[in-house]
């Protein structure tokens, strides 16, 4: 079978800084427990690797974060996840005396900060999002538009806002929300929005999703990255979500001769790479599925 390698692929530079300050707090705390508040990344086989080195997940899908910290020993280490959190945690953090590690996105950071300064502001997100909580957090005097449902309180916001949207967005859902806040706010204007690694793998998988009979996205269903990826691909043909190999090996795909092969920002490169070299072992089919264009 031909394979289309959709480039970039791997982890992006922020999943990959987050990663290696996890271990570099385990590194540095020996004998000391270590605690993930939050998922540092959406991709359960990541956080399977950084918990067999001992560090402990705190999941915010399952315990209050806000009352974790709290509740944790004084001198253990705390590392803070990519996706941002309310900077009041960091408050809590100190006085509890804990060691924290900030993993923080670079491109979230620059969100904030800008967010920060800017006043009427809407922000555009997925109020799941733990990205979108904590902006919100930190710039309480942010609306709110839900890019899932064009829902929330944008529409009370006064004057003409800025607006900044959530780094993993698709670029449809991110002008979709700028056409519906501009037909009320003429003069609104998109400061930031998606980062540099969302950008150009959206943009990479169109071209590739043209190209091929079908297209596989190895991600985590929880990661927002890599379900837009998918969703971008349907738009033009058969598109997979899977986490690994496994789920890749249970997929019907008797009559593709040609498949586009992307990767999430999280998700490993020797995932992407036993995949690659499971579908390229695969014989060329002797017919071709239909594919709507």
């Amino acid at each position: 079978m031909e394979v289309l390698l959709v480039s970039p692929f791997g982890y992006c530079s922020g999943v990959s800084a987050a990663l290696s300050l996890a271990e570099k707090a385990k590194r540095e705390a020996p004998g000391r427990d270590v605690y993930l508040l939050g998922c540092p990344v959406h991709n359960e086989l990541a956080i399977k690797s950084l918990s067999s080195l001992g560090l402990r997940l705190l999941d915010g899908r399952k315990v209050d974060l806000e009352k974790a910290i709290l509740a944790l020993p004084s001198g253990s280490a705390l590392v803070f996840s990519a996706h941002g959190h309310p900077r009041a945690w960091d408050d809590l953090a100190q006085r509890k005396g804990l060691s924290v590690y900030d993993a923080t996105c670079p491109f979230v950071r620059q969100n904030e900060a800008l967010g920060k300064e800017r006043n009427p502001l809407i922000y555009i997100g997925l109020p799941s999002h733990e990205e979108a909580e904590a902006f919100l957090a930190n710039c309480p005097h942010a609306y709110f538009y839900d890019a899932a449902s064009g829902d929330g309180d944008w529409r009370q916001c006064p004057g003409s806002p800025s607006l900044i949207a959530q780094t993993t967005l698709s670029e449809e859902e991110v002008h979709d929300a700028e056409e519906e806040i501009a037909a009320s706010f003429p003069g609104a204007v998109l400061l930031k929005g998606r980062c540099y690694a969302t950008k150009e793998r959206q943009k990479a998988i169109r071209e590739a999703a043209k190209d091929s009979d079908a297209t596989i996205v190895l991600g985590s269903k929880s990661s927002n990255n890599s379900r837009k990826l998918q969703e971008i691909a349907a738009s033009f043909g058969p598109s997979y979500l899977c986490l690994d190999l496994g789920e890749v090996k249970a997929l019907p795909l008797e009559g593709y001769r040609k498949i586009a092969l992307a990767s999430g920002a999280s998700t490993p490169r020797e995932v992407y790479f036993q995949v690659r070299d499971y579908l390229s072992s695969l014989p060329p089919s002797p017919r071709m599925l239909f594919k709507a264009r």
